[in-house]
């Protein structure tokens, strides 16, 4: 019997303003589901608010009413449930960063004709340069960022420019 995590998100009691609706929150939630999917876990469901009992930060959409039109805001943490969701369907393959960090994750999943590879980079001072060495010949490769100006930011995250990988 496979396990499924239920209510998983980043800060519990309805998350915390700017820990949870941060680009941070996207990244952790990233590394998560990879763990977990690595553990053969058989799913996940993110936890999100009950209307008029708390404020949700950790929600990866919000809508506002301001008494004549509502506001809709996507945060970090939809862009990264978003990005997994391509891994649906996949299988995990080993992946060998030829640069060791600590600050680095990398994975990679077959699946739908191609290989998607993820490099998550939690370093807080520096963008890194990152060979990744897959264990097997699969197919073509694909890579995807998911970027924002800084790990505390709450807006302005980009979530595509495809790549092949030769």
């Amino acid at each position: 019997m496979r396990v499924r995590v239920d209510e998983m998100n980043s800060v519990s009691c309805h998350g915390k303003a700017g820990v949870s609706d941060t680009f941070a929150a996207a990244i952790w939630a990233l590394s998560s589901l990879f763990s977990l999917a690595e553990l053969g876990a058989g799913g996940v469901n993110f936890h999100i608010f009950q209307p008029g009992k708390s404020s949700g930060y950790y929600d990866p959409i919000v809508s506002i009413w301001n008494g004549h039109t509502y506001r809709t805001d996507v945060r970090p943490l939809y862009y990264a449930l978003l990005l997994f969701r391509t891994v649906l369907g996949s299988r995990l393959v080993p992946v060998q960063p030829t640069s060791p960090d600590a600050g680095i994750n990398s994975y990679a999943a077959v699946g739908h004709d191609r290989v998607r590879v993820f490099v998550l980079n939690r370093d807080l001072h520096r963008s890194q340069r990152v060979s990744i060495r897959l264990i097997c010949s699969c197919g073509p490769t694909e890579l995807t960022f998911l970027r924002a100006s800084s790990l505390d930011a709450m807006n302005g995250v980009i979530l595509g420019s495809n790549r092949s990988l030769p």
